[in-house]
């Protein structure tokens, strides 16, 4: 018997962050690297040294958040983050 493919679950990470040159760069990188197919990003900067940085990811399989908040806080820059189902 096989397995059903797994739902495709889609998430919105909300990014709080310092003026920081390459920061997206940083962030879709690691994004990358765990699996994570990025659908959308999004930059907002209403104060030039707070943007907010608004990613939504889609993936198959379930996605361990506690890590995946740790490794993303890790990235110089990052302040915040709030994750949307």
């Amino acid at each position: 018997t096989k397995k059903a493919p797994q739902k495709i679950k889609q998430y919105t990470l909300i990014f709080n962050c310092k003026n920081q040159v390459g920061l997206l760069k940083d962030i879709t990188a690691l994004l990358s690297r765990e699996g994570l197919n990025i659908v959308r990003t999004d930059a907002e900067a209403k104060n030039v040294n707070k943007p907010f940085i608004t990613i939504d990811i889609e993936s198959r399989k379930r996605i361990d958040f506690q890590k995946l908040l740790v490794r993303l806080k890790k990235i110089k820059g990052v302040e915040h983050i709030e994750i949307k189902p």
